[in-house]
């Protein structure tokens, strides 16, 4: 769950994104569920890696924001559960997703557009990766039904290619 102002969602990231998850998850673990798929966020990586190479799945976390740091958080719990049992867990972390009905800075974005306003974006070498809602709920089956044998854990990064 994601929040708009961070600063007042402390417990509710806590309760919904660390607490809520682990109390799916281990449940389903005890239960035997094979599988499954946790959507996290790229920002357990921080928000920028100006300067460095893109953002890879074997990466130390630098998350930034309560957000990122919950995230990041039901992450550490889960690989835990993943290493301590035999459910597999996939975890994805998708860039800012979007489609119809986007909301957000994605919004904003669509909506300077569609008013024909001139977008400052010369003079910034930021470069930024985005999810179609399509291609991230296209992904998640398919990596259901092929699951890695060999691991019990793994990451995904996933974005559009342009």
């Amino acid at each position: 769950m994601h929040h708009k102002h961070e600063e007042h969602a402390v417990q509710l990231y806590r309760n919904v994104n660390i607490a809520g998850t682990l109390h799916l998850a281990r449940p389903a673990a005890t239960a035997g569920v094979r599988q499954c798929m946790f959507v996290s966020t790229v920002l357990v990586h921080g928000r920028s890696n100006e300067g460095r190479a893109p953002f890879s799945e074997e990466d130390i976390l630098t998350p930034r924001g309560l957000y990122g740091m919950s995230k990041a958080a039901a992450e550490a719990g889960l690989r835990t559960l993943a290493r301590d049992g035999d459910m597999k867990i996939s975890v994805i972390r998708p860039p800012l997703v979007y489609g119809a009905g986007a909301k957000g800075s994605f919004a904003l974005l669509t909506r300077a557009v569609n008013l024909g306003l001139p977008l400052p974006f010369g003079a910034i070498r930021n470069q930024r990766a985005f999810l179609a809602v399509q291609n991230l709920s296209s992904f998640i089956p398919r990596r259901l039904a092929h699951p890695d044998p060999a691991s019990n854990f793994e990451i995904f990064l996933v974005a559009d290619r342009e």
